[in-house]
């Protein structure tokens, strides 16, 4: 039997990157409308963010296919950041 809390696992973490890159995108368009910051450092916010939250979600899918030993790889991983 395949084990279904590791599918709810990473379905999760993939729902949570996508709320994240949506958050993301509403902060550029926000700032792109406000005009707080210019277009230059608005993309470059975006895709600095974009940058973390597919490493976090890497950190996150290769700890669930690591199991309880994955701490200290995901430390050392999290490390090189």
């Amino acid at each position: 039997m395949a084990d279904k809390s590791g599918d709810l696992e990473a379905d999760a973490i993939d729902d949570a990157f996508k709320e994240k890159i949506g958050d993301l995108f509403k902060t550029l368009v926000r700032g792109l409308m406000e005009g707080l910051i210019n277009e230059q450092k608005s993309v470059e916010g975006f895709t600095n963010g974009i940058n973390y939250a597919r490493r976090a979600r890497e950190l996150a899918l290769d700890a669930l296919k690591d199991g309880p030993d994955a701490s200290a790889k995901t430390r050392s991983k999290a490390q090189k950041l």
